[in-house]
């Protein structure tokens, strides 16, 4: 599974969701909140997952943790 995640370290000019690999048993939706990896250090920063779609995520880095147990955020 891919998740289209919104990052807060993303700067306004390159301001756009970033594709991450949802990890084998994790169970994540849209509107919580996850730590990932980001840019070339690989920065531990927070997101907010936006969708998620069918996919095998291959070369995609993956979602760390979740910070939430469930959606904070409503679907819309």
């Amino acid at each position: 599974m891919i998740a289209k995640i919104a990052v807060s370290a993303a700067t306004f000019a390159i301001d756009k969701p970033y594709s991450y690999r949802v990890p084998q048993g994790m169970e994540v939706s849209a509107g919580m909140r996850v730590t990932v990896p980001f840019g070339k250090g690989n920065r531990r920063t927070e997101g907010v997952v936006l969708m998620t779609e069918a996919g095998q995520g291959e070369g995609l880095k993956a979602i760390e943790s979740l910070l939430d147990s469930e959606a904070l955020l409503p679907e819309n």
